[in-house]
C-alpha cells in the first residue's frame, strides 16, 4: 500500500490511493486528456472502442487571471475560451460517471506575459526573483496560487479526490516554472504544497510530480506519485523511460502522465514497465472522425491513422487495462 504524504488527506484521497496501490504492478488505468466543456475526445473514444477511460484529464488554464487579452494571439484566446467552464465537466465526470479526475495547470505567468504566457518565450517573469519573497513577483505568485486553491475547494467540498499534476515538464525549460533551473522550481513546488495543504486545507489532492531528472525532484515528503510525458512512436512499453524515473524515488508509483498513443499494455508487464496509468493527450482520441482532426494534422498523421486506430482499440480491449466500467465502484 502507498501512504499519502499529507497526514490529513481526505478519506476519499486515501481510498483512491489505496486503490491505486492495490492495482500497481498488475494493471494499468486508461486515461484521456480533454480540453473543452463538451469533450469530443470522450465521444470519439467511446465510438471507437466502446469504452471510456478510467481517468479523465482536465486543465485549469481557462481559469487563469493573467491572460493578456490586449496582447495575445487568437490561438491563445481560443484555447482559453474553449477551456472555460470545464470544471463543471470534471465534477460531472467524478460524481455522475464515477471516474477519476486528474488536473494539470498551464499557468499563465503571474506577471508580464502575452500570448500563451505559460511558455518561457512569452514572458520575462523571473521565478528566481519571486522565490526570494517580499517582492511584486512573489505577491503575484501567491495571488495566483490562492485563486486556484479557491477553485479546487469545490472538489474538496464535494469529496472528489484529484490527481494533481502542477509544474509539469519543468526540466525542459520551455515553461517559466522551469526556466531558472531546478532550485527555484523545487522551492515553488514546496511552497504550493505547503500552502495548499496547510493554509487552504486541500486534503483531496494527490500530488503527482512530472519530471525525470533527480536534480529537480522536490522530495518524497511532498510527492505521492512520480510521472513523465513521452510522445513515442510505435507500441513499445517504454521500459527505458520507466526505468529512468525509478532513481527519483525507490517506492513511489510511476505513471505515464502524457503520451501521443498508449504503449502496448501486455508488454508493459511482460517487460517490467508497469505504468500506473497511461494518459493520451488530446489528439490521440479523435481517430474515429473519418477524415477529421487527425487528417488535418498533416499527411504523416493521416497515413498512420489505421495503425493508430488498431493500437487504441487493442489498448482498451486488453485484460491488463482498467477502463471506466472496470473500476470496482462501477461494476
Amino acid at each position: 500500500m502507498y501512504t499519502l504524504t499529507n497526514p490529513n488527506a481526505s478519506k476519499e484521497a486515501r481510498a483512491l490511493m489505496d486503490y491505486l496501490g492495490s492495482i500497481a504492478g498488475e494493471k494499468v488505468l486508461s486515461a484521456q486528456h480533454t480540453k473543452t466543456k463538451d469533450p469530443v475526445e470522450l465521444r470519439d473514444l467511446q465510438a471507437l472502442t466502446g469504452q471510456l477511460p478510467a481517468i479523465c484529464g482536465f486543465e485549469l488554464l481557462g481559469y487563469s487571471p493573467n491572460v493578456n487579452y490586449a496582447d495575445t494571439d487568437q490561438d491563445a484566446i481560443a484555447e482559453v475560451m474553449e477551456n472555460r467552464d470545464t470544471m463543471d465537466t470534471a465534477v460531472d465526470w467524478a460524481l455522475n460517471k464515477k471516474g477519476i479526475v486528474t488536473y494539470t495547470w498551464h499557468w499563465f505567468s503571474p506577471m508580464r506575459g502575452h500570448n500563451k504566457a505559460f511558455y518561457t518565450r512569452y514572458t520575462d517573469y523571473d521565478l528566481e526573483v519571486a522565490m526570494q519573497g517580499d517582492c511584486p513577483e512573489y505577491t503575484a505568485l501567491l495571488r495566483d496560487m490562492d485563486l486556484m486553491a479557491d477553485y479546487l475547494k469545490r472538489f474538496r467540498d464535494l469529496g472528489i479526490p484529484i490527481l494533481w499534476r502542477p509544474l509539469h515538464e519543468a526540466e525542459g525549460g520551455w515553461f517559466w516554472w522551469g526556466a531558472k533551473g531546478p532550485e527555484p522550481c523545487k522551492q515553488l513546488w514546496r511552497l504550493m504544497y505547503d500552502r495548499y495543504v496547510h493554509v487552504h486545507g486541500l486534503n483531496n489532492l494527490i500530488w503527482v510530480w512530472n519530471s525525470t531528472n533527480p536534480d529537480w525532484y522536490p522530495g518524497d515528503d511532498c510527492v505521492d506519485i512520480i510521472s513523465r510525458d513521452v510522445y513515442q512512436q510505435g507500441d513499445q512499453p517504454l521500459k527505458p523511460e520507466f526505468d529512468q524515473l525509478r532513481p527519483l524515488s525507490p517506492e513511489k508509483p510511476i505513471a505515464l502522465a502524457e503520451c501521443g498513443m498508449h504503449p502496448n499494455a501486455d508488454r508493459m508487464f511482460q517487460e517490467g514497465a508497469p505504468w500506473l496509468w497511461s494518459m493520451n493527450w488530446c489528439f490521440g482520441a479523435v481517430l474515429s472522425q473519418e477524415g477529421g482532426a487527425v487528417a488535418n494534422m498533416g499527411p504523416e498523421w493521416a497515413d498512420k491513422r489505421q495503425e493508430m486506430i488498431q493500437r487504441q482499440k487493442a489498448f482498451y480491449a486488453s485484460a491488463r487495462v482498467i477502463n471506466l466500467g472496470d473500476l470496482p465502484w462501477n461494476r
